[in-house]
């Protein structure tokens, strides 16, 4: 997985590509944890996203817990889907 991070005052951009499994949902982790620090608005986009797991979804869980703001944008029909079967687009704004 490769993450592109963009840090402008309180807002925190991730342009992600790749799998957010199991494995990789501990790298996305990491960067949050390291670049949070001032943030309220974190936007993570998933163009590059084509499957997400259970690892993934606690990350985006637990992000959404530490900001005042959580949105996805670009999301594919079947990120998409696993968000609305969760109910994660219930609390995280999706564009």
């Amino acid at each position: 997985m490769e993450i592109t991070k963009v840090k402008a005052g309180h807002q925190l951009k991730l342009f992600i590509v790749g799998r957010i499994d199991a494995i990789t949902s501990t790298q996305l982790s990491e960067v949050i944890d390291q670049e949070i620090e001032g943030v309220d608005t974190i936007i993570m986009d998933f163009l590059g996203v084509d499957y997400i797991a259970s690892a993934g979804l606690r990350v985006l869980l637990s992000t959404k817990k530490r900001v005042k703001e959580l949105t996805v944008v670009h999301t594919s029909e079947n990120v998409r889907e696993v968000f609305e079967m969760t109910g994660f687009d219930q609390f995280i704004t999706l564009k």
